[in-house]
């Protein structure tokens, strides 16, 4: 099969699906490109699975590099090359392969998350602990609207040796 081109890939729509293809790697799968009758320029990867059952996985969407939510020819090529030697490698329920790993990583990113959140909250509270400690002279002052004021003298040798002494 003929390789995909930009020139084929920026062809007018017609009335019904354009489809081309190329073999990433024979007889482990295809990059197959579809002009929709919109307009729309979508890339597949095409493979076999162990049942013998044909996927069309999408890759993206063709666009020549001026948006970053496109792709170019060759990163679908690249892309499709990757799949394909995936499939060459014995996994050949691709689509499950990658949907299995998807859901690895959110579930490792969601542990992490989880342990900062549980380090940040250990950090406030320690935080909070220690703002809520009272420092001697606090306590001293605690102690003196408390205690001192009952005094003859009104606390005042116990104030002049704490600040003396302490």
């Amino acid at each position: 099969m003929a390789n995909i081109t930009d020139k084929a890939m920026k062809a007018k729509p017609g009335q019904t699906h354009k489809w081309m293809s190329e073999v990433a790697i024979w007889g482990h799968g295809s990059l197959l490109a579809r002009i929709t009758p919109s307009g729309d320029r979508l890339f597949y990867f095409q493979y076999t699975n162990e049942a013998g059952k044909r996927y069309s996985l999408p890759i993206g969407t063709y666009g020549a590099g001026d948006d970053s939510a496109t792709m170019t020819l060759s990163d679908a090529r690249q892309r499709a090359m990757e799949l394909a030697s995936l499939h060459k490698t014995g996994i050949k329920n691709i689509r499950e392969h990658l949907e299995s790993e998807e859901t690895a990583r959110i579930a490792a990113r969601n542990a992490e998350l989880a342990r900062l959140n549980e380090e940040r909250t250990t950090a406030e509270t320690e935080l909070a602990r220690q703002a809520s400690r009272k420092s001697v002279a606090e306590l001293f002052e605690h102690w003196a609207k408390i205690d001192l004021i009952n005094r003859k003298d009104g606390g005042a040798e116990v104030r002049r040796m704490f600040e003396k002494d302490v």
